[in-house]
């Protein structure tokens, strides 16, 4: 499983590297995540956590108010869920618009050294990943 994280990262890196993505710094490996540049609405970049399997993208709920973004509380199984009903993401050259969770990621700082602003998952991925 290992060889295939690393083939991934390099990959992705690859990518984001010849990309036109207008960001302070390409992807990069921080301990055993990808965190790449990504630009919401138009604002940004912000460094996002790469998750491949993540079917749903997360934004953390400080990035959310500081970008005034729309939020809805839905039910779910264990209680109420905060989204933001849609989004443009913008990394790796290309773009998607959906939705995204809000949830706090203030535990990757303690993990991975740096504070993150989202997952980018599955829903927000644009094809070049």
């Amino acid at each position: 499983m290992r060889w295939f994280t690393k083939a991934l990262v390099a990959c992705s890196c690859a990518l984001l590297a010849g990309s036109a993505v207008a960001a302070p710094s390409e992807a990069s490996r921080v301990r055993d995540v990808v965190l790449v540049p990504v630009t919401l609405n138009g604002t940004g970049p912000y460094p996002f956590i790469l998750d491949t399997a993540s079917p749903m993208s997360v934004v953390d709920p400080g990035v959310a108010r500081y970008l005034r973004l729309e939020r809805q509380e839905i039910p779910g199984e264990s209680g109420n869920v905060t989204i933001v009903p849609s989004a443009r993401a913008e990394a790796g050259g290309g773009s998607e618009e959906g939705p995204l969770a809000v949830a706090d990621l203030s535990g990757f700082e303690a993990r991975i050294g740096q504070r993150v602003a989202g997952v980018l998952g599955q829903n927000l991925m644009p094809p070049v990943f």
